[in-house]
């Protein structure tokens, strides 16, 4: 049975493209959609080919590229290329992604945005390098709390830490949940 895709409301297209049990032949599909959003489902679909990746990746609308720099599966490569994105939403997701190349994080450690510092810090393939890098440019008690509860630091730099953040100093600890 055949489906004309184009026919089918964006809702229903944007379901099937986030379906992990579509056919790669239809995510190629509707990776050509005229939605922006049809097309992101696509980017963050974990079974989105390789291929098929590195092109969305250079797709005009900046809501398709940070789809792909947030799917798990998205090849290292494609997240270093990412991370030069003029859009600080792309190079944000980029940052969090664990997939994300030591080097990648580390260029990205330079940025100016204060929330990809912080998503830098909770990602798990940061090194301690580059969290105290983080840390000693920008002196801020909710990086520290960050960094102390990233499980890739040594437990002697988590006391460090630990012992620099006055007690009681958060009501509510930043997590990654409210960046």
């Amino acid at each position: 049975m055949n489906i004309d895709l184009e026919k089918l409301e964006v809702e229903v297209r944007r379901s099937i493209a986030s379906s992990h049990f579509i056919s790669e032949n239809v995510l190629y599909a509707l990776s050509d959609d005229e939605s922006s959003k049809v097309r992101g489902e696509v980017a963050c679909n974990i079974n989105a080919p390789r291929e098929l990746l590195e092109r969305l990746s250079n797709d005009s609308d900046k809501y398709v590229r940070l789809k792909v720099a947030s799917n798990e599966k998205t090849p290292s490569e494609i997240l270093d290329t990412l991370s030069k994105d003029s859009e600080d939403a792309v190079r944000f997701e980029v940052a969090g992604n664990p997939k994300a190349y030591k080097k990648t994080l580390l260029y990205l450690s330079d940025d100016s945005n204060f929330m990809i510092i912080k998503k830098i810090a909770c990602n798990k393939n940061a090194s301690e390098k580059i969290l105290r890098k983080l840390q000693k440019e920008n002196d801020s008690f909710e990086l520290m709390y960050l960094i102390s509860n990233n499980s890739s630091i040594s437990q002697k730099y988590r006391r460090e830490l630990t012992k620099k953040i006055p007690n009681g100093i958060f009501a509510n600890p930043p997590t990654m949940l409210n960046l």
